[in-house]
């Protein structure tokens, strides 16, 4: 029964390995994304707005 059971945790471990290489592109594009939609959040568009007035 241990054995059965080292065996699916080690395959369930090896499929997680595989799955995280392009599963860490998707969460780290998030982040960027996140970080990059907070730090335009810290501006005044009006502010830093160009042309005629």
């Amino acid at each position: 029964m241990t054995t059965i059971a080292a065996l699916g945790l080690g395959s369930f471990l090896y499929g997680f390995y595989i799955m995280w290489r392009p599963l860490a592109f998707i969460i780290g594009g998030i982040i960027f994304v996140v970080i990059a939609l907070i730090m335009n959040q810290l501006y005044d568009p009006e502010k830093i707005k160009g042309g005629d007035e």
